[in-house]
């Protein structure tokens, strides 16, 4: 069965894509940190919440969507649309989720990410509505510029680190897709 679905999620990525695309046509890369093996086996699980998530993202015109959270398949997956400003190293702790995956996507602006192992990591702030929260540090972890080119995505065992300035605060359009793990 498990081949099956691989082998459907990969008939629908030759399907709907080319180099960059992702289904539906949304043409953006998926950043290098992204454990794909994992994507593609959640997909394949759960194809109709990432498509629906691909045909909001291409379908909508994010530079202009309102800060807010919209729905793409109930509570399943939906968008959270948010405005800030870049943080210093310093502020910016490691988080994880465990109902939820994150597609984290930089609308305007551009961030540091990191992403690490959860082994190792300090509590900091107790789980409570699926966050929660670790120190600044973790020995190990991968960081990379997050730009309108490309989109993350951070499953619950993946503890990341957003929100991290690039020269000095800046300004950041994000939609954040919750997926149901």
């Amino acid at each position: 069965m498990k081949k099956i679905l691989t082998l459907t999620f990969l008939l629908i990525m030759c399907a709907c894509s080319n180099k960059a695309k992702w289904p539906c046509g949304w043409e953006v890369a998926p950043a290098e940190t992204i454990d794909r093996t994992e994507l593609d086996n959640h997909f394949a699980a759960n194809t109709e919440r990432w498509v629906k998530t691909f045909e909001f993202l291409k379908n909508h015109d994010l530079k202009n969507l309102a800060v807010g959270e919209y729905e793409i398949v109930g509570r399943e997956a939906y968008a959270i649309v948010s405005e800030y400003e870049t943080k210093a190293p310093e502020n910016c702790r490691f988080e994880s989720h465990r109902k939820y995956i994150d597609l984290q996507y930089i609308i305007e602006g551009k961030e540091i990410m990191g992403v690490a192992a959860p082994e190792g990591l300090e509590v900091t702030v107790p789980y409570v509505e699926d966050i929660e929260f670790y120190g600044t540090e973790a020995e190990g972890a991968k960081y990379e510029e997050a730009t309108p080119e490309k989109f993350l995505v951070f499953f619950p065992d993946q503890p990341h680190r957003p929100c991290i300035s690039c020269d000095g605060p800046s300004h950041i359009k994000k939609v954040v897709v919750k997926i149901l793990y």
